[in-house]
């Protein structure tokens, strides 16, 4: 590791009068020296304000860090000192707005001055570069036109951050599918949802939901399935896939992966079974690549088409079966949906991954869950 050092000024006058640095890089390691609420006029900002200086001072260190290459998210320690420690909470809350999310460590001193009487808190900070803990979640949307042979990626509007499954497939049909619409139509669409919970260590949790208009009763429609495309599409961020637009004659495969999505037209496919493309696609696409697919009876529009999803062997014996949901999807062209996962499990806290560990001990210890079922199977 090179521990090469580089010194950084703010430009500050007293900096070169005194002979100190605003910021001193150490190979990783960044300092960044104690800081108070002086403006570039040589005035107080927030004059006896604590909240108000705090982040007057967060922000100019923030950019002083920024100027030796770290980030907010790398700073590993705060240091405040406080002329007034009955101020404390105006610095916290102020200092929550910056740093509560990652959680850096924090000390607060109460000292008997600073250099002028107006000023009430000077800050230190410490960072690491490359010490950012990568935090997975589901962000994001897919959605999918294939006649007009578009794919964006979009960011998932926030009154659904709590929705998943079942809860977000319905709410998405609710909001953008026309009642009236014909299920085979253009106003239809199909959404493929994982459940709030996929792609974590809870178990049970990897469940997909998938959504429309059903061409057998004409009404909205939830069909369920498990297999490895819940699991997998949480952990590379989707929250949804939504595939909308006009009918198409072509026959589609739509690929996501940590590289991105394409819409691939895929006329070999057109008639075949989902044992045989399951068996088609895994090998172009790898065996750990998971595959929704529908079968000759999607394409032809069947009422009582099905969606197949693949299992832990890779076999496509998991069926999305109810309400005819592989025509609606077999009216927009696509065949099957690979996912390619190399992404790992998404960010929970230690307590949620103990509490996850806890039910899956009680699920495994139960005589019916973890005994009759296994044993027996749920048919």
């Amino acid at each position: 590791m090179d521990f090469k050092r580089t010194n950084y000024s703010s430009g500050a006058p007293l900096e070169e009068k005194v002979g100190y640095s605003r910021v001193v890089k150490v190979g990783p390691y960044v300092f960044v020296g104690g800081t108070t609420a002086v403006q570039p006029d040589g005035s107080v900002y927030g004059e006896n304000d604590a909240y108000a200086q705090t982040k007057y001072i967060l922000e100019k260190m923030i950019k002083c860090l920024e100027q030796a290459g770290a980030k907010r998210e790398e700073v590993v320690r705060v240091k405040a000192y406080a002329t007034d420690m009955s101020r404390a909470k105006e610095i916290g809350d102020a200092y929550a707005e910056f740093f509560k999310d990652i959680k850096p460590l924090f000390t607060m001193v109460g000292i008997a001055a600073l250099n002028r009487p107006t000023q009430v808190v000077e800050i230190e900070i410490d960072a690491i570069i490359g010490s950012i803990k990568e935090v997975k979640k589901m962000t994001k949307v897919i959605r999918i036109n294939p006649a007009q042979n578009q794919v964006v990626s979009e960011e998932f509007k926030d009154e659904y951050r709590l929705l998943g499954g079942r809860a977000l497939t319905a709410r998405i049909v609710a909001d953008e599918v026309d009642p009236r619409c014909s299920a085979l139509g253009v106003g239809n669409k199909v959404i493929l949802a994982p459940g709030l919970l996929s792609g974590t260590k809870a178990p049970s949790s990897g469940r997909l939901s998938i959504g429309g208009k059903s061409p057998l009763t004409g009404t909205i429609k939830e069909s369920n399935v498990g297999g490895t495309a819940g699991h997998k599409l949480a952990r590379l961020g989707y929250k949804a896939i939504i595939i909308e637009g006009d009918t198409s004659d072509k026959t589609f495969v739509i690929t996501i992966s940590k590289k991105g999505i394409l819409l691939l037209e895929a006329p070999e496919l057109a008639e075949q079974g989902n044992y045989q493309t399951t068996q088609i696609l895994r090998t172009k696409y790898g065996e750990k690549a998971t595959i929704i697919s529908i079968g000759p009876a999607g394409e032809r529009g069947y009422t009582a088409a099905s969606i197949a999803v693949t299992d832990m062997d890779g076999n496509p014996s998991r069926h999305a079966a109810r309400g005819g949901l592989g025509a609606v999807l077999g009216s927009k062209g696509i065949k099957a949906i690979v996912i390619i996962d190399e992404a790992s499990v998404l960010t929970t806290s230690d307590d949620f991954n103990q509490a996850a560990k806890k039910l899956a001990e009680a699920l495994t210890k139960n005589p019916v869950s973890g005994q009759a079922l296994p044993a027996l199977g749920t048919a």
